[in-house]
Order: C-alpha cells, then structure tokens, then sequence
C-alpha cells in the first residue's frame, strides 16, 4: 500500500491544481498585512510576526481550506472515476478498502503540506510587514518565542484533523456522483449552508462539523476535558462514520468507466 500511496501523493503534486491552491494561500496570506497598512496608516504596534500565523489561522479554516479540500477530493475520486483512471488503478492486486484508504492517506498528507506551506508564508509575511516582534502573548498569557512557534505548530497540526473529516464527508457525496464539477459544487454548497446554519442558530451548532474547524483553540485556553471530549468525538463521528459508509458504497460500486 506504500507503494499506492506514493503514486497518490506524485500525482498530487505533479498537479498543477496544488500549486494554484498554494498561490491563492500566498494572497490570502498577504490580505492581513496589507489591509493593516491601508486601513491603520502604517500604525502596525499591535500587530507582530510571530503571532499572525496563529491569528490567520482561523482565516483559513472558515474561508478556503475547505473549498480546496472540496477540490483535491473531487480530483482523486470522482475526475479519475469519469476519466477511467480509477478503474485502471484497480487492476492492481489490493481490496478496494485499501485503495481507498491510501487516497485518504494521500489527502491528510496533502493537507498537513497546505497548512504548513501556509504556516511558513504568514510567518515570512508577518516579518517583512511588522517585524518579528519581542513576546508572543496571547488570550492574556505571554508565552517565550519557543512556546509561541511550538503553539502556533502544533495549532496548524492539530488542525488537519476537523479538515480530513470534512475531507471524509466530501468524499462520502463524491460516491454519487459521476462529475467533478457536481462533486465540487455540492460540497462548496454544504459548506456554505453549513457555515450559515452554524453562525445563525445556535441550537444546531454542537451538531455541525464547521463548529469544530477551530479545534486548535483547545490549546489556547485552559484544558477542559468534557470540551475536548464533544469536539474528537463529533469529529469523529464525522470522519469516521463518513469514511465507513465510503468504504461501504466503494465496495458495491460498479467501476464502469
């Protein structure tokens, strides 16, 4: 599966796809820096180094990491499913589940890469604009610059998590279809409603998966187990259940193409 895995992540970043998504990163990256200098003439005391990255993060999150995931799944499934691709790859000796599984792999990969790749671009950024600054304080807490690096690394890491499980759920809507497009636009569309749904009612919130995008915030904040708990196991639910159900349908499916 090693081997499954690799051809995966080269036909990943052979894409052009990946590097456009990285591009779009690069300006998001830069939409802080220069609105801060445009709005606050110049006036950039508030604002230092090594805490953007950690202060963008959520920037990331709600408004493109997931559309992007949306567009790599739709990429490793549904186009190669349309194109014949997927049912050439099946010719190899591996069950169905595996083959599923090292896509999956790929994906968390490729995720990790995307929010690293971000990590670095807002750090560089957040020097060249405002300078790297002399304390990293945040929530009301001064932490040394190794703890804000260390915090502000293990946010993004921790991050790939509530994505892979929504990359799971976008995955589970690819199985019925057989169009990129179709796939990308329905899962854009979930994403919105349930980004609406989740800043306007608040009864529903503890049962959508955009309100755990910021699971990095539990490491921000005093330790609450119980909190903890809701978050990785509705996570879970997501991602796990969605992959299962995948594999499920994968099983069936007739590769025709």
């Amino acid at each position: 599966m090693h081997n499954i895995v690799k051809n995966e992540l080269i036909k990943i970043f052979k894409s052009k796809r990946i590097y456009i998504f990285m591009g779009i990163l690069v300006l998001l990256a830069l939409v802080p820096c220069i609105g801060n200098l445009i709005f606050n003439s110049g006036n950039n005391e508030d604002i230092i180094g090594q805490l953007l990255p950690i202060e963008t993060l959520q920037m990331y999150l709600e408004i493109l990491l997931p559309i992007l995931i949306t567009v790599l799944v739709s990429d490793m499934y549904t186009e190669e499913y349309s194109s014949g691709t997927l049912k050439l790859q099946m010719i190899h000796p591996i069950t169905r589940g595996k083959f599923l599984l090292s896509k999956v792999i790929a994906l968390g990969i490729s995720i990790l890469s995307l929010l690293i790749f971000a990590m670095l671009t807002t750090y560089l950024f957040g020097m060249l604009f405002f300078g790297w600054g002399d304390y990293f304080m945040l929530q009301g807490t001064t932490y040394s610059t190794g703890e804000g690096i260390l915090l502000t690394f293990s946010s993004y890491l921790i991050s790939s998590l509530p994505l892979l499980s929504f990359g799971m759920l976008i995955l589970l809507i690819s199985m019925k279809f057989h169009s990129g497009s179709a796939t990308v636009g329905t899962g854009i569309g979930i994403f919105l409603i349930l980004t609406y749904v989740n800043k306007l009612i608040k009864s529903v919130k503890p049962y959508l998966i955009t309100n755990y995008f910021d699971l990095y915030s539990l490491l921000t904040k005093p330790f609450d187990f119980n909190e903890a708990v809701t978050y990785v196991g509705v996570l879970a639910i997501y991602g796990i259940g969605s992959y299962i159900i995948s594999c499920f349908i994968f099983s069936k499916k007739d590769i025709l193409y």
